[in-house]
């Protein structure tokens, strides 16, 4: 990181998971005997002459090999979100100035493809009643991490939480987009 104005974890987890899904691993070709890899060019099909005794290839199924690379499949879509202290507030996606005038904060990853809506309990009569009908998300927490002094409740976490889950509802579409050579710039 050559200059930044604060929040960079939360940066540099969301540059490494959308790098890490657009990484194409070469094909390889690995000899039984020997365990030697070796990289095989990328082509749309390879020779098939290239196979032979000593060295197994990467196959798509048909006994050749493909030639093409493959990518990372991940299961999890890491989203982060930092929050900060401040006076007994709660600050989100501290600017620089504001880290360090905060006394703690929190970083929640959760996993955007865990998220599933929970509809609220029926409302006791000492609720205040709402118009609006509110949904819970959840979602695996994959991280927490706190640093500073101050004491942070339950209720605290709770909530840094939920606001990491609503993070990752509204990025998931934006991750989940097709990257294509080029179209980035």
């Amino acid at each position: 990181v050559v200059n930044h104005d604060g929040n960079v974890v939360d940066g540099m987890i969301l540059g490494i998971s959308m790098a890490l899904g657009d990484l194409i691993l070469p094909p390889v070709q690995v000899e039984k005997k020997t365990g030697k890899v070796r990289l095989l060019s990328i082509s749309p099909v390879e020779d098939s002459d290239s196979n032979n005794d000593h060295a197994e290839p990467e196959s798509n199924g048909s006994g050749k090999s493909s030639g093409k690379g493959k990518k990372l499949v991940f299961r999890k879509m890491m989203v982060p979100l930092t929050v900060g202290f401040f006076q007994g507030k709660m600050l989100v996606d501290p600017s620089l100035e504001e880290e360090s005038l905060c006394e703690g904060m929190v970083t929640v990853v959760v996993d955007a493809m865990s998220l599933t809506t929970k509809e609220p309990h029926a409302q006791t009569q000492t609720q205040p009643q709402t118009d609006a009908k509110a949904t819970i998300l959840m979602g695996d927490v994959l991280n927490l991490s706190k640093s500073g002094g101050v004491m942070s409740s339950m209720e605290e976490i709770a909530a840094c939480v939920q606001l990491a889950l609503g993070r990752a509802q509204e990025l998931k579409p934006l991750l989940l987009l097709p990257h294509h050579a080029g179209t980035r710039g």
